[in-house]
């Protein structure tokens, strides 16, 4: 990250917080740092096996291995059906005010408008708080690039990454670093054709709750 880690869950308390960004972006990084920091309990689950699984088991095993935190992560695969996403707040409700629930959801856009990040059932005092985690800009591609390349950037490589996730710079940079430095502009043309499509996007409801926006930039391999 520029700086300290921007979540603290001594600040978030037992409140509920959703991760918003492209895929690569540091999302579910973000989680495990805060987690790591408090040294608190995590359990992670995908958003479709809570669904599957059914609420009650999910709280079992909630009251069985007691975390401080509920991850729940790939939210975008149950917010387009309706009955789903109902049946993930339901049990969602029975957790609140007991455990810090943190949720991510992969949101292929660079960017946002006014409201463009809320949520069918988010309001305040409940699901209320909400976070953007976007793209790296060029100085950020830069920082990324030399901790993964161990030393300068090539000329243009920060210009031209444009767009690419943290997770894709860390690719592009360690295979330039085994094929050689003239090799990027090819590596640059294949995760082109790997990175995900920034035309698709999760359509959500519009609401007053604005969300923070943050870029993850690691200061360490």
């Amino acid at each position: 990250f520029v700086g300290d880690v921007p979540f603290s869950l001594s600040r978030l308390g037992k409140r509920s917080l959703f991760l918003v960004g492209p895929s690569g972006t540091g999302k579910t990084t973000t989680v495990h740092l805060m987690v790591r920091a408090a040294g608190k309990r995590l359990i992670k689950i995908n958003a479709q096996q809570t669904i599957s699984l059914g609420v009650s088991f999910v709280v079992a095993l909630m009251e069985f291995f007691e975390p401080d935190v509920l991850l729940i992560e790939d939210m975008q695969e149950v917010l387009m059906n309706h009955d789903a996403y109902g049946t993930l707040l339901l049990w969602l409700e029975q957790l609140n005010g007991r455990i810090t629930i943190i949720g991510t959801i992969m949101d292929e856009r660079e960017s946002f408008g006014p409201g463009d990040l809320a949520l069918p059932g988010m309001r305040p005092g409940r699901f209320d708080r909400m976070a953007l985690i976007k793209l790296p800009d060029e100085a950020q591609r830069t920082r990324i690039l030399e901790l993964y390349l161990k030393g300068s950037v090539p000329v243009g490589m920060s210009q031209e990454t444009e767009g690419l996730s943290p997770a894709y710079l860390k690719a592009l940079a360690e295979s330039t670093r085994e094929n050689g430095v003239d090799s990027w502009r090819e590596d640059l043309a294949m995760l082109r054709l790997m990175s995900p499509d920034r035309k698709r996007a999760v359509r959500h409801q519009r609401s007053t709750i604005q969300p923070d926006i943050y870029a993850v930039v690691p200061s360490h391999p």
